[in-house]
């Protein structure tokens, strides 16, 4: 059960990265993940992988909505978007899948 007091905004989001465009993909992620991380209402940003390096997902913590919308509207997370999407080039095999509505349990503290 998760505390309704707890306004902290958590993002799962999955990546479906081409094999062909791997390396293309890390050149842009890697810096977009540092950024992220330094954002003032940015909790935690980790990422896993799996080992083809076909998914990538993020589990993403934030302050709270406003500080997750923040973040939505920087300009690392534009730019990594519109280079990530492009129709004429696309790193991703699919759309991404993406999850807004979790919450952090109750009484648990991050790592």
């Amino acid at each position: 059960m998760s505390d309704p007091n707890d306004k902290r905004f958590v993002v799962l989001a999955t990546l479906h990265v081409n094999p062909a465009k791997v390396e293309a993909f890390e050149k842009i992620f890697r810096p977009f993940v540092a950024s992220n991380r330094q954002e003032p209402g940015s909790i935690k940003f980790d990422v896993i992988v799996t080992p083809d390096k076909s998914e990538w997902h993020m589990f993403e913590v934030y302050r709270d909505e406003e500080a997750f919308e923040a973040h939505c509207d920087t300009l690392h997370h534009t730019e990594f978007h519109r280079i990530a999407r492009d129709e004429k080039d696309p790193l991703f095999t699919k759309p991404p899948r993406v999850r807004l509505d979790y919450k952090i349990m109750s009484g648990l503290q991050l790592s």
